[in-house]
């Protein structure tokens, strides 16, 4: 016998399983990044995006909803974010155009680029010596790949937005980033076995770049322009049990 208990007594709108946030380049905003267990049992999470004046305390009610991902900072009053077509259930690319549009979120510029749907994901991981946040701009020193050639030295540099610092303790664990691939190489398997090649791809890539050397989360807390984690459920929102 199989017994599902409710969890509506247990989940709150505060309990959350993570909320990240990040100061505006011009210090007048903060942006928040959540995610909270849904109401029913086994259901997806609730997660969102808010812009909230920085004086104002963090609420799924309060300031504006970024409906999108974060790309990148452009200037200290504007942001890129990217918006992509996902209707219910799985639907191959149609094409890999894009359109670009501008909002407005508070006196901030949204430069909105609109892609077709999602359809495929990729991970990378690489190591890094050291690293600099300067202005709209953060620099990993020492990059190394985790698989393959290892260059010595390696420098990249990247707009900041879409960098998240994930911790333990008060040290960094990893940086995640996440940046668009687009290309016409996509191949779909036929459930009759055969496949279709050459359809469009739009790609989202995660690179984990972990520090090869303890790096205080402190240091980077008043970046502006990267998330930091402020909140977490230790229990990662988990209240439901299996008899």
């Amino acid at each position: 016998m199989i017994v599902l208990t409710s969890c509506f007594e247990k989940v709150e709108m505060t309990e959350y399983s993570y909320v990240y946030k990040q100061k505006s380049l011009n210090e007048k905003y903060a942006i928040y990044q959540y995610s909270r267990p849904g109401l029913m049992a086994f259901s997806s999470d609730i997660t969102g995006t808010r812009l909230l004046p920085i004086n104002k305390e963090f609420s799924e009610k309060n300031g504006i909803e970024i409906n999108g991902r974060i790309k990148q900072w452009i200037s200290e009053d504007t942001l890129e974010i990217y918006r992509f077509n996902n209707p219910k259930g799985f639907e191959q690319s149609k094409d890999t155009l894009k359109k670009v549009y501008y909002e407005k979120a508070y006196d901030l510029t949204l430069k909105v680029v609109e892609n077709d749907r999602i359809n495929a994901g990729r991970l990378q991981e690489k190591y890094f010596d050291s690293l600099k946040i300067n202005q709209n701009k953060i620099t990993f020193f020492g990059l190394k790949h985790k698989f393959g050639p290892k260059p010595i030295n390696e420098i990249e540099t990247y707009n900041l937005g879409d960098f998240k610092i994930l911790s333990i303790k008060n040290s960094i664990q990893k940086i995640e980033h996440h940046y668009l691939e687009k290309g016409m190489d996509f191949k779909y398997h036929n459930s009759d076995g055969t496949i279709t090649e050459n359809l469009p791809r739009i790609e989202i890539k995660t690179v984990w770049f972990y520090p090869t050397k303890k790096l205080k989360t402190n240091d980077y807390n008043e970046k502006n322009g990267i998330f930091n984690e402020i909140k977490t459920n230790a229990n990662n929102g988990a209240c439901c049990t299996i008899y």
